[in-house]
């Protein structure tokens, strides 16, 4: 089927029942489920990774269309979302503080569960609104007009 999930198994006969429709509508069933747990995927990749939507899950367990294995993944997915929407929303917050001007306001770096980028981020940020919080109106001035 070239990679087509939406494609239907078809009984070759109208007479077909019995055990082998049955193995028909577990395959069927089985094609549903995998085409929608693509299209999940994609839809929160697609508004998560080019779109720059944060806050968003995917949909499946609310409608219970998934268990088992497949439930472990669309929590871990889901997981994974809500800890980027989290970061985002934490460097979002330092930006905008220095922005308007609130240079007491540091970010606390998380003790656990958190590392590489999104710590270095905050490490930066913080080490900004540091050396900000340093500068006189006079060292403004000239930076200005030494550069």
């Amino acid at each position: 089927n070239n990679g087509k999930n939406n494609i239907r198994v078809i009984p070759s006969s109208p007479t077909v029942h019995g055990e082998m429709l049955e193995i028909y509508n577990i395959i069927n069933d089985l094609v549903a489920r995998i085409y929608l747990f693509m299209f999940e995927i994609s839809r929160v990749a697609l508004e998560t990774g080019t779109y720059c939507r944060y806050g968003i899950q995917m949909d499946l367990i609310k409608r219970n269309d998934v268990e088992g294995d497949w439930r472990g993944l669309t929590d871990n997915v889901n997981f994974m979302l809500a800890n980027l929407t989290f970061q985002m929303r934490q460097i979002c917050q330092c930006v905008e503080s220095i922005e308007m001007g609130d240079l007491k306001h540091m970010h606390k770096i998380p003790d656990e569960g958190y590392e590489g980028e999104f710590i270095d981020i905050l490490e930066a940020l913080n080490g900004y609104i540091d050396k900000l919080t340093g500068y006189k109106p006079r060292d403004y001035w000239r930076e200005a007009h030494d550069n």
